[in-house]
């Protein structure tokens, strides 16, 4: 597994963006989106311009910052299916903890990733 800091387009060295060391690395894409006012469209332009780049995303996990939840983002994930054709893996609440990376590894097991088991 490979965390990217910052987006998929975010250089991380002189002439490399995040996407650049995926597609090194052959790696499977899954894709960590902030939800809130906006996440629909950062996430299908995020998906268009990595097909685009011929990278793919497998999924999308929907993180939840801020400890308020506001009601008009939970059609989120069903408009980013909707309209994307991409599976919302699953969200992960406001300060979710470890235990939140054990269930993401199960998820992303369950969804045929290809990472190995623990």
């Amino acid at each position: 597994m490979i965390e990217g800091a910052g987006g998929l387009f975010s250089p991380i060295a002189d002439e490399m963006l995040n996407i650049d060391l995926a597609k090194q690395f052959n790696a499977e894409l899954i894709l960590i989106a902030e939800n809130r006012l906006g996440a629909i469209h950062q996430v299908l332009s995020t998906c268009e311009a990595a097909k685009a780049r011929d990278c793919e995303p497998r999924g999308i996990f929907l993180s939840h910052p801020q400890e308020r939840f506001d009601e008009a983002l939970k059609d989120n994930a069903g408009q980013i299916e909707k309209y994307g054709d991409i599976p919302v893996l699953g969200t992960v609440p406001h300060q979710g903890g470890t235990e939140f990376v054990t269930k993401i590894e199960t998820i992303l097991d369950l969804h045929g990733s290809g990472m190995p088991n623990k």
